[in-house]
């Protein structure tokens, strides 16, 4: 097998101590989504938004009831909407995130962000198992 048609990756885990490398069929492209691991962080993080911004819209239509209280019911259904919009943004990482191999390079989007890049480019290729961003630490 060339270069062009796998790429070695050095791979440190115990599962494969037998093995320093593990070879990746190039040929074909390999996608690997999020939603399979992350679909119900998803679901966690659409739910929160769901609620946040109901009660946010709720206590905008009750601020004409309460004109003691407009500044601050303002304040907290402001707060409460920003929130679910950001809550809401976080899931479109969990259902819409991937990861693609192919012989050209490499793809992964994470939420509206996109990168790739060409395998020349590569010097070295770590897997984290422990990563600080929940999407990658799915793969």
């Amino acid at each position: 097998m060339t270069q062009s048609e796998a790429l070695a990756l050095p791979i440190s885990h115990d599962k494969l101590a037998g093995s320093s490398e593990a070879a990746l069929d190039l040929k074909a492209v390999h996608r690997m989504p999020f939603s399979r691991t992350r679909w119900f962080s998803g679901v966690s993080a659409l739910t929160q938004a769901a609620l946040m911004t109901g009660v946010g819209v709720f206590l905008f239509s009750q601020i004409s009831a309460t004109p003691k209280l407009a500044m601050q019911m303002t304040i907290v259904s402001s707060l409460l909407v920003a929130g679910g919009v950001l809550c809401s943004l976080t899931a479109v990482r969990d259902f819409l995130g991937f990861l693609s191999l192919d012989a050209k390079g490499y793809a992964c989007r994470t939420g509206f962000k996109q990168f790739k890049g060409e395998w020349p480019q590569v010097r070295t290729w770590h897997v984290n198992e422990i990563a600080k961003t929940p999407e990658m630490a799915c793969l």
